[in-house]
C-alpha cells in the first residue's frame, strides 16, 4: 500500500485478534491508509444469523435430550 502496488485492501482477519497497536496496517498514514478498510472479524454475526444459530444449537438440545433423536449436523 505504501509503495502504491496496490490499489487498496479489504482486512478483516489478522494474525492476532484483535490486532495489537503496533500491527503495520494500523500505523499506515496519509494515502495508504486511506486506501485501507479494516473490519473486526464478526461481519457475519447479525442479530438474523445469531437467532438462527441459537435456535438450531436449542432445537438440537431438544431433539438429543427430549426426544432421543441425532442431533442435526452433527461435528465428529
Amino acid at each position: 500500500l505504501r509503495a502504491g502496488r496496490l490499489s487498496g485492501a479489504a482486512v478483516d482477519v489478522y494474525s492476532i485478534e484483535p490486532p495489537r497497536a503496533d500491527n503495520p496496517l494500523l500505523r499506515l498514514e496519509g494515502e495508504a491508509a486511506r486506501r485501507l478498510l479494516l473490519t473486526p472479524h464478526i461481519a457475519g454475526v447479525t442479530r438474523q444469523s445469531w437467532t438462527y444459530l441459537f435456535r438450531a444449537a436449542w432445537e438440537n438440545i431438544e431433539r438429543v435430550l427430549l426426544r432421543n433423536e441425532a442431533p442435526f449436523n452433527r461435528a465428529y
